[in-house]
């Protein structure tokens, strides 16, 4: 009878050992400026996470040791083996840079174009992904909502293209000014590698004239992870233009990043001005040789006028935090691009203590102020349907 109960014992010890989840965090410095670096990717095996605008970081793993690396376009890679749960303090080395004069020419429009060619050659080919979505809305200084939904959706060099929230939460105020429409629709139709949009340089479609192209630097020159900054600057700024950079791994002909704005100087509603949308979008090789996306940060800035002019702005983030390698089973998904995608969002679940242990990307300090407020209001539980 001890045996047997020796043996329940060490079963239950197992399982916990097993199944327990370690959260490891901390945070990453530029070692030349003790700088925190944002937006810099920390993987896991098949998973990751990135580093949030004050440069921390929180990724959950099964056990330890556990291997983590540390990446971002314009630093070293770091490798680490971590052994404990010690707050972890990592130091990035900056890579080395060259003036593009080191070279004859200007192949900019040359790499943009080869850039191109490449992704549609995978074009045709879905990924199959888990992801993270967060939305926090602002009017002037209150902040008026925010969404946060967990997802499987199919990505392609062109953006996604189908998705199925599986778990969400979302609240808003009631005296919003202005709403922006199905954002969704709109980051994950520019959250491709290539797009169809005639204002965006890494286009297949528009005419590359439009721009004034140069490269401005190459990262880690000379060597196979060489990435030629290519800046991309509109000629016409009358109508609507991109102005930004687009880094280009120059061994592959890969797009690594994609940095810029889109202004549009002519909105259609008067009372809307100084209309613009800010890009921050990173990409990963894949073992095929080609990109699949990482993350995005996406923001959509508006001026509403009136007798006080007020600033409207809505931030977006996207983790893709895991790509399935099994796809024979893939879920029914809906199209990304419908009429109202919070239709969609009210219809899963929301379980409020899912949330107290699944979010992908370590909150800032702001984001867990606002969060907080929301959770006061009881207004998570009143926007939805369904709750468990």
């Amino acid at each position: 009878m001890k045996n047997k109960k020796k043996l329940i014992l060490i079963f239950f010890l197992y399982c916990h050992i097993s199944f327990s989840q370690i959260k490891i965090s901390g945070i990453i410095i530029d070692s030349l400026t003790k700088m925190p670096i944002p937006d810099l990717s920390v993987l896991h095996e098949n998973s990751g996470t990135i580093s949030n605008e004050n440069g921390e970081f929180e990724i959950t793993v099964k056990g330890l040791p556990v291997k983590l690396i540390f990446s971002h376009v314009s630093y070293k890679k770091k490798s680490l083996t971590i052994t404990d749960e010690n707050y972890l303090e990592i130091n990035l080395l900056a890579s080395v840079t060259q003036l593009p004069e080191i070279r004859t020419g200007n192949p900019a429009i040359a790499l943009l174009n080869s850039a191109i060619a490449k992704s549609l050659k995978d074009s045709a080919n879905e990924h199959l992904c888990k992801a993270y979505y967060q939305k926090i809305s602002q009017e002037g200084r209150s902040y008026t909502t925010i969404h946060e939904i967990l997802f499987e959706g199919t990505w392609k060099q062109l953006g996604f293209t189908r998705w199925l929230p599986y778990n969400a939460r979302f609240a808003k105020k009631n005296d919003i000014m202005f709403n922006f429409q199905n954002t969704t629709t709109a980051v994950f139709g520019h959250s491709g590698a290539i797009i169809n949009s005639l204002v965006m340089p890494n286009s297949p479609k528009n005419d590359k004239s439009i721009f004034d192209a140069k490269i401005v630097r190459y990262i880690d020159f000379g060597t196979d992870e060489e990435i030629a900054e290519v800046r991309c600057l509109p000629k016409d700024k009358e109508k609507d233009y991109f102005e930004g950079t687009i880094f280009i791994k120059t061994k592959t002909d890969n797009i690594m990043k994609i940095v810029g704005e889109i202004h549009f100087p002519d909105p259609l509603q008067k009372k809307l001005k100084n209309s613009y949308r800010t890009f921050n979008i990173t990409f990963k090789e894949n073992a095929d040789g080609f990109v699949v996306l990482d993350n995005f940060l996406y923001t959509n800035n508006i001026t509403v006028a009136g007798v006080i002019d007020k600033k409207v702005s809505e931030k977006v983030k996207i983790l893709v935090y895991e790509y399935l390698q099994n796809t024979s089973n893939k879920p029914k998904m809906s199209s990304v691009f419908i009429r109202n995608d919070l239709e969609l969002i009210k219809n899963t679940t929301y379980n409020p203590s899912f949330w107290e242990s699944n979010v992908k990307i370590k909150y800032t300090p702001l984001e867990k102020t606002i969060i907080t407020s929301f959770e006061k209001e009881k207004a998570f539980d009143s926007n939805f349907i369904i709750k468990k």
